[in-house]
């Protein structure tokens, strides 16, 4: 190793009495960088309907790419957009949308979110690919435009207060809804004014266990001339629970709909204003594999319509970034007691994160 050169101590100077002694020039703090994270991921998706008459398909169900930003000072920014070959609803307005983007403030647990927010109405997913009645009338991963703002209170070692309160000016466009099944889909239609409220008593025990409860509200107007104006109103009730300890998870779900969201379903011409939305589903993993099942259900009250959706499933993991999941969809609705199949197919996902 080389000796560093010797340097010279400064001389002393002892200024004249008559001048006042200089203070050290203050010198601003080095600015903290900001951090920004790049990811992503796929989901190639094989399907093969059961039903005459239908054809398979492997496409890539969507491609999406993360935008973290972390400007150090409480403060960020996150963006996810996708992209995929063809439109994945025919309201899309192209086949690339902003699933998520909002700015947010953390500090201590809490959250302040602006921008396209996903809702936090009812239990947030149920772990599946394909997914349940409610994801597909709009009730569920449904990003909107708005405020949330979301956090937990630490109470003790075991017990926490979870909580979202949300409002959004419009709808976002973009969830994943059947065409006609909510308000976004219908022309020159829109959800405003929404606001939701959320909360999560959470008990942490065993180790590893959690037990939670969720309660919840969504009001929101149906703004679409085909909806009476009475009726467009719309206020939902939630109520969830959920236990995961030592590989197991159980969930269950009740959501009640009063007021009319939609024109022209479940029947043609014949929207109901009253529904009940049920879902349970239950899992467990043993080393790489989790077998689960879930199982959802819609009555469409004063149209004697209803619809149920069982969704068994395995999933592998290969690695931290690799995931295999086969689904089975048995999708069914009845008319005043007529069975009739929805859907029946096989389902092969492979999910690639990065």
């Amino acid at each position: 190793m080389t000796a560093a050169p010797s340097v010279a101590e400064p001389r002393s100077v002892t200024p004249p009495p008559t001048e006042a002694p200089r203070e050290p020039e203050a010198t601003a703090p080095a600015a903290k960088p900001s951090v920004l994270k790049l990811g992503g991921g796929a989901t190639l998706w094989y399907y093969q309907p059961t039903l005459h008459g239908q054809k398979n398909k492997l496409e890539f169900y969507n491609v999406h790419i993360d935008l973290d930003a972390d400007f150090n000072d409480n403060f960020g920014f996150h963006l996810q957009t996708r992209f995929r070959d063809t439109k994945l609803r025919s309201y899309y307005d192209s086949t690339a949308w902003i699933e998520e983007g909002y700015a947010f403030y953390n500090r201590a647990g809490h959250s302040l979110k602006v921008g396209k927010i996903y809702s936090r109405f009812g239990l947030f997913w149920d772990n599946s690919f394909w997914g349940n009645v409610q994801v597909y009338d709009g009730l569920k991963l449904a990003p909107d435009y708005g405020v949330s703002a979301e956090g937990s209170f630490v109470l003790s070692h075991a017990f926490s207060l979870g909580y979202a309160l949300q409002y959004f000016l419009v709808d976002g466009g973009t969830n994943v809804s059947i065409a006609a099944r909510d308000t976004i889909s219908i022309p020159n239609s829109r959800r405003r004014d929404e606001l939701v409220a959320r909360l999560d008593p959470t008990l942490n025990f065993a180790g590893d266990g959690k037990a939670r409860l969720g309660l919840s509200f969504q009001r929101f107007d149906a703004d679409s001339l085909g909806i009476p104006r009475r009726h467009r109103d719309v206020a939902r009730f939630g109520v969830d629970a959920q236990v995961n300890v030592a590989g197991f998870g159980i969930w269950g779900e009740y959501l009640r709909q009063n007021g009319q969201s939609v024109t022209d379903y479940p029947l043609t011409g014949e929207a109901s204003r009253r529904i009940d939305y049920y879902l349970i589903g239950l899992e467990y993993t043993v080393w790489r594999f989790t077998p689960r099942y879930n199982f959802s259900a819609a009555n469409y009250r004063g149209t004697q319509v209803k619809e149920w959706l069982h969704v068994p499933a395995l999933g592998f993991k290969v690695n931290d970034h690799l995931q295999l999941n086969a689904e089975y969809v048995y999708w069914s609705r009845s008319l005043s007691g007529v069975h009739s199949p929805y859907n029946r197919s096989f389902n092969l996902e492979l999910f690639v994160t990065l």
